[in-house]
């Protein structure tokens, strides 16, 4: 019998680009593990060394073997991990494989959650559903693999919203998904062909597609649902990189009427801002008083400004802080406290939130007066995380030197807060996940500027002017 050896790219079989693959199931579970059949006439084996992506022979990788046929029905399945924990060797051998040309190996490594991958062999950025590989009796067919890491992309729709996860539509059933990604060898966008389905969030219109290669993305939504809502959308493009999780939301316009006199694109804008601040539709008298000040002004940020600082939207953010601060509805002479306090500008809208942390119903309600439990609390509130007990101890020293306020106050305009706090700005005005460098600069900014003035710079940019287009439309 004559070697095989340098032959493996002749036994692979090129796949078809561009096309929708079969579905497959769930990565999550080992499957059954078949008798290795008897190496006679009629079997070969399919052997290789899995690497990491820094090019070392990499042990305890799942690698899974099926033959599947063009209906995406799976047979003679076999499952491993790869290399001895003593060697190190990242081997894998599947011995016995009845011959044929339509295997499917699969390699998916979790050794550690925030880096974990799945690949299939022979798969491209984009064809992601791998190429089949040949098993020829009597023959051993090599397979080296290198991981190369993946990351994931989280798309929600939203209608007239574009909030990531915030808008809900109940008819999910009729939406329609497309993965398209930049393809540089032939310099246009591809759709990509996926193995692996996208996952579903229970009945939320939100798809995670997992496991893909890091690239240029869109996502494109189709919907046959409501005459009320937009039928066709495109996602911003989109960069995923190797262990990211990117989130993204993915916008169906919401038909809304023509004004007299009002322009489209100062209805759309309008109405975003009415959607984003009060919560509710303008009416068209609302809309034609905006109008105005848009014509006369011609700046937006001026419009946002007026929203931002509008009695409607501080006594919602009040309302809001007293409900989830302190857990109750607020009394009316408080309310009007503090409305009044913001009116006067002995404080910005943005700095209810800080001012019931710092008060002694907070640290009763949330603490019982201890300082320790206190500090907890605002550790998984503010920095959504537990921290440590050093952690706690430092905070108390200081919540014994300076006061409660003067520790809020550090808290609040910590890095890690401030950035947090700008990414959900970006993503309830833009309704994307915020750049490496954008985040920094406008971090920076809420420290200097504070939140209110964030919030006017977002509202009244033109990012968010041609976002407010796609999510309103004339009728």
């Amino acid at each position: 019998m004559r070697a095989i050896a340098g032959m493996v790219s002749a036994l692979v079989v090129a796949a078809i680009l561009g096309t929708v693959g079969p579905a497959f199931a769930g990565t999550e579970v080992m499957p059954p593990t078949h008798a290795v059949a008897r190496a006679d006439v009629g079997t070969g084996t399919i052997s290789g060394v899995v690497r990491g992506t820094d090019g070392q022979p990499k042990n305890n990788v799942e690698v899974y073997v099926w033959a599947i046929d063009g209906s995406g029905v799976e047979t003679n399945g076999h499952a491993m991990r790869s290399g001895d924990q003593q060697s190190a060797d990242g081997l894998f051998t599947f011995s016995g494989l009845p011959a044929a040309d339509n295997y499917y190996v699969k390699f998916f490594d979790e050794t550690w959650y925030q880096t974990r991958t799945l690949e299939w062999f022979g798969s491209t950025v984009v064809n992601q559903r791998g190429t089949p590989v040949i098993v020829i009796a009597g023959q051993t067919q090599s397979l080296d693999y290198t991981l190369r890491g993946t990351g994931e992309l989280d798309t929600s729709i939203g209608i007239g919203n574009g909030c990531y996860g915030c808008s809900v539509p109940a008819d999910i059933q009729n939406f329609s998904w497309s993965l398209l990604v930049y393809d540089d060898s032939s310099s246009s966008w591809r759709n990509v062909t996926l193995r692996e389905d996208p996952v579903a969030v229970s009945s939320y219109p939100i798809h995670n597609f997992n496991f893909l290669y890091p690239g240029r993305y869109q996502v494109i939504v189709d919907y046959s649902g409501s005459a009320t809502v937009g039928r066709h959308a495109v996602a911003p493009e989109v960069i995923v990189q190797r262990y990211d999780v990117v989130q993204l939301s993915v916008n169906l316009s919401q038909l809304i009427a023509p004004v007299a006199g009002v322009r489209v694109d100062v209805n759309a804008e309008v109405t975003a801002l009415y959607a984003d601040f009060l919560g509710r539709r303008p009416s068209a008298s609302d809309i034609v008083f905006w109008s105005k000040s848009v014509g006369a002004s011609g700046d937006y940020s001026l419009v946002a400004q007026g929203f931002v600082t509008s009695e409607e939207y501080r006594l919602i953010r009040i309302d809001k802080a007293y409900n989830t601060i302190l857990g109750r509805p607020p009394e009316a002479a408080g309310r009007l406290n503090w409305l009044h306090a913001m009116q006067a500008g002995v404080l910005t809208t943005d700095d209810i939130e800080r001012s019931f942390y710092s008060s002694d119903e907070y640290f009763q309600r949330a603490a019982n007066n201890t300082p320790t439990v206190f500090m907890q609390r605002l550790y998984v509130t503010l920095l959504n995380r537990s921290g440590s007990p050093s952690e706690w101890a430092f905070w108390v020293q200081m919540i014994a030197e300076h006061g409660r306020t003067w520790v809020i106050d550090q808290l609040w305009q910590a890095p890690e807060v401030l950035e947090q706090r700008v990414t959900g700005m970006y993503r309830a005005y833009l309704g994307r996940d915020p750049d490496h460098d954008g985040l920094q600069m406008w971090a920076i900014r809420a420290r200097t500027q504070g939140d209110t003035a964030l919030r006017v710079s977002f509202s009244g940019s033109q990012e968010y002017f041609n976002r407010a287009q796609t999510r309103f439309t004339d009728v």
